[in-house]
């Protein structure tokens, strides 16, 4: 065991001492419980408290209300309240909704005939008709397989728009401002040197203002 020994003169010496051993050293001993330092506690609790009281009170909801309740014999009876007129209730779509699909011993409508050609007016039809115009296709692969070569990116879309090679709307409005701006700038250049300008005189004014 090794202690410290203080001596008067302020000096400490280390001394080892030899301690006896004993069976009883073996037994556990009772470990003292940590002391807990006092809880923190501000000292401007009561007036946060005050604030936090101001603050929230009037947007508290529980509890009763704090308005002034009518009379007890006053209640909302069965004639008081006016109940609106009765409507017939229709969906939204009931223009647009289809005939119901017919029953079971509903009978068909017998004995109807129509006086139409179909077979004329069908080759009318296509006969008047415009050919559709072939879809252009490219081959990709050496079995034939062709993708549509208007979707692949390989035919140009930009220059076949209506304003291709047109000055953009909005750069011509960018010019008229500047234009409008530069004149604008030059008639005030042209007021600022007329009135900063010397005066010329004729000389009879000149022969006037001497003499």
């Amino acid at each position: 065991k090794i202690q410290n020994c203080s001596y008067g003169n302020g000096t400490t010496t280390t001394m080892a001492t030899e301690v006896e051993e004993s069976i009883y050293n073996l037994i556990p001993r009772p470990v003292p419980p940590a002391v807990k330092p006092p809880r923190h506690t501000s000292k401007f609790i009561s007036s946060v408290r005050q604030e936090v009281k101001q603050t929230k009170s009037p947007a508290k909801t529980m509890g009763p209300a704090k308005i002034s309740t009518g009379v007890a014999q006053d209640y909302l009876k069965k004639t008081d309240r006016q109940l609106p007129e009765k409507k017939k209730f229709t969906y939204t779509d009931d223009v647009r909704r289809r005939p119901p699909v017919p029953k079971a011993g509903d009978k068909p409508l017998m004995g109807a005939q129509s006086n139409k050609d179909f077979v004329t007016t069908n080759a009318t039809t296509v006969i008047m008709q415009v050919p559709k115009r072939p879809v252009a296709h490219y081959v990709d692969t050496c079995k034939g397989g062709k993708q549509q070569l208007e979707q692949s990116g390989l035919t140009p879309h930009y220059v076949k728009k209506n304003d291709y090679g047109r000055v953009p709307k909005y750069i011509q409005q960018r010019q008229e401002e500047v234009a409008i701006a530069q004149e604008e700038y030059d008639q005030y250049i042209e007021e600022t040197m007329r009135q900063g300008a010397v005066l010329r005189i004729s000389e009879e004014e000149r022969f006037v203002v001497f003499s």
